[in-house]
């Protein structure tokens, strides 16, 4: 019964607005410093520091949906198989999906 309760209440969590994900988002990963920016009007700014030393930037347009970033090109920098690991140089891909939930962007993985 209390799993039920918390199922439903996890369901009933509102969907963020526009406002609430605009801001800056820092994460790394196998070395990479990457930052999100997504910008109030729509585009956001993606920058990469590689290991190397090499800053990367690309810059396009965002949209939310429910929960879910949408970024609408994307430099994928690390390799889609397993394991995981760093793709050199990163390979612009023409969409990458994140979910916003408590102030944070966390890549969404699709099963396959």
């Amino acid at each position: 019964m209390l799993l039920f309760f918390c199922c439903t209440l996890a369901s009933c969590e509102s969907d963020p607005k526009h406002q609430d994900v605009i801001g800056t988002y820092v994460g790394s990963l196998f070395g990479v410093q990457e930052t999100i920016t997504l910008r109030e009007d729509g585009s956001f700014e993606q920058k990469l520091l590689m290991p190397t030393g090499k800053r990367l930037i690309l810059t396009n347009k965002w949209s939310l949906h429910h929960k879910l970033v949408e970024l609408k090109s994307y430099l994928h920098f690390y390799g889609t198989g397993l394991p995981k690991r760093l793709q050199m140089p990163p390979l612009e891909v023409d969409l990458m999906t994140y979910a916003f939930e408590r102030n944070a962007l966390g890549r969404v993985f699709k099963l396959i």
